[in-house]
């Protein structure tokens, strides 16, 4: 046993050393440990089974540190902030409309205006009424509230409904065969035209009703009263027109020398007829002719309220020159062709100019 140790005694000092020296460094190892600050760890576990980087871990460190700072909620996905509170804006109570006076008695106007059509709105304030001026040939839209020419325009209403009893006629036969006459009482229902009520000023209140001609007083300045009579003096002048003749369908002919002297009086065609532009889509595309005075140039010719021309021989009528223009090119032409926009449709009426 003494030759064994004696022979292999330099392994067991070599084992006793390295062993002494291990435990030597790892008693350092841990006091310095001990010295130094403790710092926070973070496990990462990769979700893949490749093998990660270093750079990688360092990014996963950071998306820890986020985690911790709760930006994400359980199921990892990005927590946002509430939207702010809406700022509720307070409503504004609408101003209470100045209406004329109730007690107020009105009277049908005499001024020189005509009420051509009313739109009632559940809210008096959106109501519309369409009005036309026989001194200025105008028409115009207002509401109520609105003034013009120092007339407020108080309300707009519809025409009430009323029942209404007539009496009708009608046959009986008796055993003798004979016919017997018999009346019996009808009930109907009848709505009364619309009005528009307005305020001259000085206590005076007047309406307009609906179908009502335009009335020729106004006491608008002696100015407007001169013109207005001039209106109604061309108005009334009469033209021999009877040497127009009706050919056929929308086909007429007339000789060249009624045609020189109605185009010589145009103060007196326009006194015969309202005409005013007509668009569509925003577009000048004519011009519409309405209130056309009974056994006029415009009725002898075929024409009807509401009607458009849109073109004569091939000119349009978009704007006021080109009007003029297609005039002055058509005091010599031979026929007249002429396209009209009736109720959405058109139609070409043809005119033959006679030489005699």
């Amino acid at each position: 046993m003494k030759k064994l140790l004696h022979s292999y005694f330099w392994i067991f000092t070599s084992f006793f050393l390295l062993s002494s020296s291990y435990l030597l460094a790892q008693t350092t190892s841990h006091a310095v440990r001990l010295m130094l600050p403790i710092q926070k760890t973070y496990t990462v576990t990769a979700k893949s089974s490749t093998q990660e980087t270093g750079y990688q871990r360092n990014v996963r460190a950071h998306y820890a540190i986020l985690n911790q700072k709760n930006l994400f909620d359980e199921k990892q996905k990005l927590i946002t902030p509430p939207p702010p509170p809406l700022k509720v804006k307070k409503k504004k109570k609408p101003k209470k409309r100045k209406t004329c006076d109730p007690k107020a008695s009105y009277k049908r106007t005499q001024l020189p205006l005509q009420l051509k059509g009313t739109s009632v709105a559940s809210d008096p304030n959106f109501s519309i009424a369409v009005i036309y001026d026989a001194k200025t040939r105008r028409t115009f839209a207002v509401r109520p509230g609105d003034e013009f020419n120092g007339i407020k325009i108080c309300d707009i209403e519809a025409g009430p409904l009323f029942i209404k009893k007539v009496k009708k006629l009608y046959y009986v036969t008796n055993k003798q065969g004979k016919a017997l006459k018999m009346t019996r009482i009808v009930k109907e229902v009848v709505k009364k035209p619309s009005y528009v009520k307005l305020d001259r000023g000085n206590g005076r209140f007047e309406y307009l009703e609906q179908g009502a001609p335009a009335g020729r007083g106004g006491n608008y300045s002696r100015h407007n009263r001169k013109l207005y009579q001039q209106y109604r003096r061309l108005r009334n002048t009469k033209m021999n027109l009877s040497q127009i003749r009706k050919t056929g369908d929308k086909q007429y002919s007339l000789p060249r020398s009624l045609l020189n002297t109605v185009t010589n009086r145009l103060d007196v065609l326009a006194s015969q007829a309202a005409i005013v532009p007509y668009f569509k889509k925003g577009r000048p595309a004519g011009f519409r002719v309405y209130h056309i005075r009974k056994g006029s140039l415009y009725q002898k010719l075929g024409m009807k309220n509401g009607d458009v021309i849109r073109r004569i021989n091939g000119y349009e009528f978009t704007s006021p020159q080109k009007a003029l223009e297609a005039y002055s090119n058509l005091l010599s032409a031979k026929n007249l062709s002429v396209e009209i926009l009736r109720k959405g449709k058109l139609k070409n009426f043809s005119y033959e100019v006679k030489n005699k």
